[in-house]
């Protein structure tokens, strides 16, 4: 349903700045997530093992295995929670991630995108759209204003 009149628009944009506020929420708590994990974290050296492709949308992408030793001497190979396309490192690539001590299953490439991407562009969509649906509220509040004003006058 496409909204057609003043008050259906100011409904419609009043809902969609209450969905972008729940974004804008959850982005928060990821970010304090993100947050956590970075203050906990260990930073070690990691070596890329094998570059796994994968196809998205006919465009072919590249997550990184890599493995690294934990400060108990543990051996892990983890998958990158990423995929790009060129591949972040070639094969035999030293690259630095934070795990965490605690499950060192939990490792990151230390990149700004890898540890803040997931929360900062969702917060940065959201607080965008909010606000977009607040001048659309805010101008049909005042046409509903006006147009009851001059149906009702004094």
């Amino acid at each position: 349903m496409i909204p057609k009149t003043a008050k259906d628009w100011n409904m419609f944009s009043k809902w969609l700045m209450g969905l972008s506020v729940f974004f804008i929420i959850v982005s928060i708590l990821i970010g304090i997530r993100s947050y956590l994990f970075t203050k906990k974290a260990i930073k070690s050296e990691a070596t890329i093992i094998k570059l796994v492709e994968s196809s998205s949308d006919g465009r072919i992408l590249y997550t990184p295995v890599f493995t690294f030793i934990d400060k108990k001497g543990n051996k892990h190979k983890i998958f990158s929670s990423t995929s790009s396309y060129p591949p972040n490192g070639d094969v035999g690539d030293k690259i630095e991630i934070l795990y965490d001590p605690d499950n060192p299953k939990h490792a990151e490439e230390n990149y700004f995108f890898n540890i803040w991407g997931i929360s900062l562009i969702p917060l940065g969509l959201s607080t965008f759209y909010f606000m977009i649906f607040a001048v659309v509220a805010f101008y049909t509040q005042r046409k509903i204003t006006k147009s009851e004003l001059i149906k009702s006058p004094d």
